[in-house]
């Protein structure tokens, strides 16, 4: 209800809306604007919009799915520990989603956007259905490596779905930018929180196959609705002629984006250290059950997602992404000082409380630094030559989701190797000062820009 098309108000053919049919933009042509409250465009964007987010979060509702039993299933198929293999079968897709997102990022405009989005979800459909089925194989070595080579397959399709309709998104309501990229990440964080729960239910329902098939089967059916409504996308959004002023290397060795790219890399490092190693240290600290410790990782998520349409809407408001940027790396950086808290307070012993409080600053955080940082990398690519698109779009979406898959890969691994050679306590606050520094270095930065008088911690329009 928050998001409005960019093309509400009259604007050039080249940012035109996604998802006019040919007759409206040859009209809209001959007069060198359109505007979607004309033949029903507006009603076609939202419904395209509507669809993108609904198959964002089946997607990461795929994903998700076995966490809650598939551990147990590949336990009892191997009488001795199996904990690396299932550890290399739950983060493959990190890997190759790192991959695909710098792939899709760079090549989107040859690949097609029509293509890639509707190929990368049939991926992740098709991947989870048949992953259902591998659950049949009693073998222990095929077992593993199907399931490992499945998941890796389908990193690829959520890379490229992902990539794709983040640039889609801040295209098709490039007026509010942070809001657009806010309700994705809505999206993805309802598909987290859901897809543990839901996997669990259906397994408990009729076994290991049929979370898969349901929510694979149903991925598949929102395609064919994205087919519908997404017909006119490819020869409106994607000319071949349309190309990026920048490569997406050139794009990460702008000093600012590196910077923007670190403090996405810290924020999220820091909830993969929480996710890995939180609930061994409430376990033993508070002797909590498991179902106390999901209700304090909820706290997180749910201040997380309650938190991104506000930041998105305040972030479009005052379009200066980067000062929502700085101040969620410092409630970050609280969160984590007081999640352990820190050996360095004191005056402060582990209670519950503090614990909840510090779990709701890491989600508010978080999603201020994740919503900002899309905006920040664009303003800063603008302000150095580079004209607003698809193309530039896609590139910062490559570019965010990479860091976001990055530090998924390396952040837990650190802040495990940390929590085990000290504490987590330790772990935690070496994790506190990692976003501090951070802070630290983004406020020189952005003093520097300022004094230099390439201030790209707004946007051209609010300087205009």
């Amino acid at each position: 209800w928050f998001l409005r098309p960019s093309s509400i108000v009259e604007m050039n053919k080249e940012d035109s809306p996604l998802l006019l049919s040919e007759s409206e933009t040859g009209a809209a042509a001959a007069t060198g604007s359109i505007n979607t409250n004309a033949g029903g465009g507006r009603t076609r964007t939202y419904v395209a919009a509507a669809l993108i987010l609904m198959c964002t979060c089946l997607n990461y509702v795929c994903i998700y799915l076995p966490s809650a039993f598939y551990p147990t299933v590949a336990k009892a198929k191997k009488e001795s520990k199996a904990d690396t293999e299932v550890g290399l079968v739950i983060g493959s897709i990190q890997l190759s989603g790192l991959v695909g997102s710098v792939l899709v990022g760079m090549y989107m405009n040859r690949l097609g956007v029509k293509f890639l989005i509707l190929s990368g979800a049939f991926v992740v459909g098709g991947c989870t259905i048949i992953f259902g089925f591998v659950g049949l194989i009693d073998d222990w070595d095929t077992f593993i490596g199907l399931s490992i080579v499945t998941r890796f397959i389908a990193g690829f399709g959520e890379a490229a779905f992902d990539t794709t309709a983040f640039a889609l998104m801040l295209t098709m309501f490039s007026s509010q930018p942070a809001t657009a990229w806010s309700s994705l990440e809505l999206s993805m964080g309802l598909g987290f929180i859901g897809g543990a729960p839901i996997g669990g239910v259906l397994f408990d329902t009729e076994g290991f196959w049929f979370p898969f098939v349901l929510v694979g089967g149903m991925v598949l059916l929102v395609i064919l609705l994205l087919i519908c409504f997404l017909s006119d996308i490819q020869s409106h959004m994607n000319p071949p002629e349309s190309e990026s002023q920048v490569t997406m290397w050139q794009l990460i060795k702008m000093l600012p984006v590196s910077i923007v790219c670190l403090s996405v890399y810290f924020s999220n490092a820091s909830m993969a250290l929480l996710e890995t190693s939180f609930p061994v240290y409430l376990h033993e600290t508070f002797g909590w059950t498991a179902t106390r410790i999901g209700i304090a990782f909820l706290t997180s998520g749910g201040a997380y997602i309650l938190s991104l349409p506000i930041v998105g809407l305040v972030v479009d408001a005052s379009r200066k992404p980067r000062i929502v940027l700085i101040l969620g790396l410092l409630i970050t950086g609280c969160g984590m000082m007081l999640v352990g808290p820190s050996s360095l307070f004191l005056f402060l012993s582990p209670k519950a409380w503090v614990v909840y409080v510090a779990m709701v600053l890491i989600g508010f955080g978080a999603s201020m630094v994740q919503v900002a940082a899309a905006l920040d990398i664009t303003n800063c690519a603008v302000s150095r030559g580079c004209e607003r698109g698809m193309s530039l779009n896609g590139l910062v979406s490559g570019v965010v989701l990479a860091v976001i898959f990055l530090s998924g890969i390396s952040g837990a691994p650190s802040g495990g190797a940390l929590t085990a050679a000290y504490s987590f306590r330790t772990s935690s606050t070496v994790f506190a000062f990692a976003l501090f520094a951070q802070l630290g270095l983004t406020v020189v930065v952005t003093l520097i820009e300022v004094a230099r008088g390439t201030d790209s911690t707004v946007s051209a329009d609010a300087r205009h």
